[in-house]
Parts: structure tokens; C-alpha cells; sequence
């Protein structure tokens, strides 16, 4: 019998705490298969202290923040999850995401689901809006208004120069560009029947997504060139690979709990003080968490607590 879940991890720091959620999957779901990709150019990790289920990258490849490569490393991790275990289902998790509720909820919803991935992903659209300097905040960076402007100015619309040039200009290199449709329809993908979807990066999926992730066919060849152009291609190339491939259907939920109120580049960190809303969320996973057991450890049995109440 295919297990009915399986996890994909992304990691370069943080060994212990990726070792512990790794324990507390394998408590959970019973050593359920697990593959890390861990860059180890950027420090360094004990594979010999993780349980037999637990797979590694071999050809691990060095990942830089918001490029390319952080999409090449989950993806040859998701591979080698389906060629050795091939699970019905995989979650894509980072060291600091964490279960916020048992094993036999997350694999009943699953089970039932009529989902094929659990993905928030929207159209990425030219408001025709400027873009400003300071961040969007607010309840979800995803969910706001503006969002779909910065994504198409940063997935779709011509760049005047690289991220890095940005950056030493002080400015959002979303600012620099060019959103005209007669030069969008011929320097990118994005022409004909093919449109930009983009959100949060992290996924539930079931095998026939995965297959459609790792398999590389026409689109993905050309999806693959275009992003390795653009920043942060994580929060779009696989939202616009499955929008534009026919017989899937997603949920916008992709079943994390964020908490974005006053951030932009990353959601807060979650602790203590935060057990009420994670406790009444719906979502299988929150982030971000920092490394505190004892803190996780309460949160794990004020999770069980919540599913042994009488109803």
C-alpha cells in the first residue's frame, strides 16, 4: 500500500529545529516519507541523526533567497519522494512550519478531498497602479489589493534592470519596468491562452500534481526559462504551471496558517501568544515558528486537547 502522505523540505540552517519537526512528523503519521533538500553550503547538518524514512538530496544544489534555485531544490526533492515512496499525497514545509492539528484530521480532509492541490493562487493582473516604496501589510499580503499589480510588474512586465540594481537604487525593482502588453505578449509566456497566477509559495498536493511539477514538458521549459529571470519565481511558477494545465482542480486554500498584520516580505513569528487563533484555525500547518520546544510541545498537546473535546 502508497502512503498516504509524504513531505518535502527545503532547508540550509536551523538542523535542530529541522530535526524536530521531522521527529514530530514521524510521531504524527507513523515515519511517514520525508525528503530534504538541505544546502549544505550554507551550513551544515547531521544526516546520520535522522530516522531510516527520512531521504536527503544527494545532489544538493547551492539555493539563493527569492531565485530559481529554491524552486529546483523543492523539486528535486518532490522527484525523488515519488520515485522512491510515491504517496498520494505531499506537503511542501519549511524548518519552521509546524502541524496545528492531528494526523487523522489533516488525512481525513485529504481522504475526502475532491481537491487536487490545495494552492492559493490567484490571476496576476496590470491594475495599471503605481507601485509604492514601503511594503503592503495588512491581514494577508496575498489578499491585498494591491497585490496583483506587484505581481504582475514582477512576474509579467519587462524589467528595466536586475534586482540587485534595484536594491543598490533603494527602490522596488517592481518600480523599474515596463507593463506594456505589445512587449509582454512577445518577451514572455504570457501570450495566447497562457496567463500569470501567483500567491504563497507552500502547497498540498496530491500524485498527479507532483508529476505535473517534476515533468518536464513544453510548458514547463518555457514557464522554467522565463522565471529563471525573475524574483522570487517560487510564488508563481507553480501556480501558473497548474492554472494552465487542464483536468485539475484547486482550492485556494493551501491549508497554512500566516499571520501578515504590519509585515511584507515575511509573516510573523508565531509563539505563545498565539495558541487561541491557532487552536480555532482550520489550517493543517502554521508558520513561522522560532525553535522553542517546550513552546511546540504545549502547542502539540493543546492541539490533541482541542480533538478529544466532546462535541
Amino acid at each position: 500500500m502508497k502512503p498516504p502522505i509524504g513531505f518535502v523540505l527545503v532547508t540550509y540552517n536551523s538542523p535542530e529545529q529541522t530535526l524536530f519537526l521531522c521527529e514530530r512528523l514521524n510521531a504524527m503519521f507513523s515515519n511517514p516519507p520525508i525528503v530534504i533538500h538541505h544546502d549544505f553550503s550554507q551550513g551544515p547538518l547531521n544526516t546520520a541523526e535522522f530516522s531510516g524514512n527520512v531521504r536527503f538530496v544527494e545532489k544538493w544544489i547551492p539555493t539563493k533567497w527569492g531565485s530559481i534555485t529554491v524552486v529546483d531544490a523543492q523539486l528535486s526533492a518532490l522527484r525523488l519522494l515519488y520515485s522512491e515512496f510515491d504517496p498520494d499525497w505531499f506537503v511542501t514545509l519549511s524548518s519552521t512550519d509546524y502541524p496545528i492539528q492531528t494526523a487523522d484530521f489533516i488525512l481525513h480532509e485529504l481522504r475526502e478531498s475532491t481537491f487536487d492541490a490545495y494552492i492559493d493562487s490567484r490571476p496576476v493582473k496590470n491594475l495599471h497602479l503605481p507601485i509604492k516604496n514601503e511594503g503592503l501589510g495588512g491581514m494577508s499580503t496575498f489578499q491585498h489589493t494591491m497585490w496583483p499589480q506587484v505581481a504582475y510588474n514582477r512576474y509579467v512586465a519587462i524589467p528595466l534592470c536586475s534586482p540587485a540594481m534595484a536594491r543598490r537604487l533603494r527602490t522596488p525593482s517592481e518600480k523599474l519596468c515596463l507593463p506594456f502588453t505589445f512587449l509582454t505578449k512577445r518577451l514572455t509566456p504570457f501570450h495566447g491562452s497562457v496567463t500569470c497566477h501567483g500567491g504563497d509559495a507552500w502547497l498540498t498536493a496530491n500524485r498527479r500534481v507532483a508529476h505535473l511539477l517534476f515533468e518536464e514538458t513544453p510548458l514547463w521549459r518555457d514557464l522554467h526559462r522565463h522565471y529563471e529571470k525573475r524574483t522570487v519565481p517560487e510564488e508563481s511558477f507553480y501556480h501558473t504551471l497548474v492554472a494552465n494545465s487542464t483536468g485539475f482542480k484547486t482550492s485556494p486554500d493551501n491549508k497554512r496558517y500566516t499571520d501578515w498584520r504590519g509585515c511584507y516580505a515575511h509573516p510573523r513569528t508565531l509563539g505563545r501568544a498565539d495558541f487561541s487563533r491557532l487552536l480555532e484555525s482550520t489550517h493543517h500547518f502554521a508558520r513561522k515558528f522560532p525553535f522553542d520546544p517546550e513552546v511546540l510541545r504545549d502547542l502539540d498537546e493543546a492541539v490533541s486537547q482541542k480533538h478529544h473535546l466532546p462535541q
